[in-house]
């Protein structure tokens, strides 16, 4: 379905999402939101590294990067949970305190070694800004190790909010069903997401 100003609706299953065409003159007045790991960057072997380092440390072997790679995603509980059961070691909750510090403590310094933007990211917030869309992230990575990626591989001037896990959006209707206010404009009473 088309709806005014180039926009048009698509169906996925049972959701319908409204994204407008890149050609639109202007984007002055929308905001929008990207999460981190995954869609403007490629982390995973930067984590992978961390998480093998911890291992050897401790003398285990290091995980194949495929199968370490399956193991990203839920944060860095499951992840150190994960790995080491996958190593052959024995999980215990009360070490994980100290094991998380390790594991900042090492990845921080390593944030960016092997991280990049995906291809045409880049390009594309160059556009998107020069279209005067207002460009904010939302991610479950800390906000000091997102501000840290972010600059190392300078996008943070894109942004003009940088929204880690320490921030907590109480969930409202009137907001969306995620608490995060949407933005764009209105077609037919809905919003448009791109």
């Amino acid at each position: 379905m088309k709806w005014g100003g180039g926009a048009r609706s698509v169906t996925e299953g049972r959701r319908t999402r409204y994204v407008a065409p890149m050609n639109r003159p202007s984007l002055s007045g929308w905001t929008i939101l990207f999460d981190l790991d995954g869609t403007l960057v490629e982390s995973a072997p930067d984590i992978v590294a961390t998480l093998n380092r911890m291992l050897v440390a401790r003398g285990m072997s290091p995980l194949p990067y495929a199968e370490a790679r399956k193991l990203i995603g839920g944060g860095v509980r499951p992840l150190l949970q994960k790995g080491f059961a996958q190593a052959g070691a024995a999980w215990d909750d009360a070490q994980f305190d100290s094991l998380f510090e390790a594991f900042i403590a090492d990845y921080l310094p390593h944030i960016a070694d092997e991280t990049l933007a995906y291809p045409h990211v880049v390009e594309t917030l160059d556009r998107l800004t020069a279209r005067g869309a207002l460009l904010a992230v939302a991610t479950n990575k800390r906000t000091d190790l997102t501000l840290a990626m972010m600059s190392a591989l300078d996008l943070s001037r894109y942004f003009a909010a940088i929204v880690g896990q320490e921030a907590r959006c109480r969930p409202s209707y009137r907001n969306g069903a995620n608490g995060r206010r949407r933005s764009g404009p209105r077609h037919h009473g809905r919003r448009q997401q791109v």
